[in-house]
Formats: C-alpha cells, sequence, structure tokens
C-alpha cells in the first residue's frame, strides 16, 4: 500500500513538471514577426513573401522570379528569419525598406542535370 501510494506521488509531481515546461521552438520561428509565402503550382519560379509584425500589419513585400523557394526547407526557413529580422530592425528604426528593394536571395533552386556532348557541357532541365 506505502508503495502504492509512493508511485501515485510520483506520478502526479512529474505530471506537474510536465505542464510547466515550455515548449521548445524550432530555430528557424522567428521572435518577432511572421512571413507569408505565396506561389502557384502553374508558375512555381515566381514566389511572394510577406513579411508581417506579430499585430499583423505588413512592413515588406518582396518577389523572387526565376527561382523555386523550397519552402519546406530548413536552410530556407532559416534564411527567411534573417531577412524577417532585417526587416523588422529597419522597420522599428523608421527606415522601412522600400516594396521594390530585394534582399538578398540565394534560395537553392532545382539541380540541373549535366549532359556531355561532343565535349561541350550543356546544361538541361
Amino acid at each position: 500500500m506505502k508503495r502504492y501510494i509512493q508511485t501515485i506521488l510520483l506520478l502526479v509531481v512529474l505530471v506537474a513538471a510536465a505542464q510547466t515546461t515550455k515548449a521548445q521552438s524550432p530555430s528557424w520561428v522567428p521572435d518577432k514577426g511572421y512571413w507569408v509565402t505565396e506561389s502557384t503550382k502553374s508558375n512555381p519560379r515566381h514566389t511572394i513573401i510577406r513579411y508581417y509584425l506579430d499585430n499583423g500589419q505588413l512592413i515588406h513585400t518582396e518577389t523572387i522570379n526565376g527561382t523555386v523557394v523550397k519552402i519546406n526547407r530548413n536552410k530556407v526557413k532559416m534564411e527567411l528569419k534573417q531577412h524577417l529580422q532585417q526587416v523588422v530592425v529597419a522597420w522599428e528604426n523608421g527606415h522601412p525598406l522600400q516594396d521594390t528593394a530585394t534582399l538578398a536571395w540565394n534560395s537553392p533552386v532545382k539541380k540541373q542535370k549535366r549532359t556531355p556532348v561532343a565535349g561541350k557541357n550543356t546544361v538541361t532541365e
């Protein structure tokens, strides 16, 4: 009986401790603001990225042409986080970036196959 009560008390303490710990968020989640990407299946090489503050205020829009933005990759998410941080800092300093201003974008694109033809390298998709 004593062992049974100790087990129940231990479980209660573990449950209480588990509920008080804060969940760890992924490293690509920004501290301030968020982004939304928009592209279509018919034209995946045209992407619009909108950066927002936490209150939902749009602070910057960026258009990327000619590059497939693979949003599922952690590297791309980290790059979006860095861009958002730069945009938020510029906004807070009173110098918001113009909507036409584009930050350097080095997103991974679809790999292209190289096929040798008569001593020359040609690029095919």
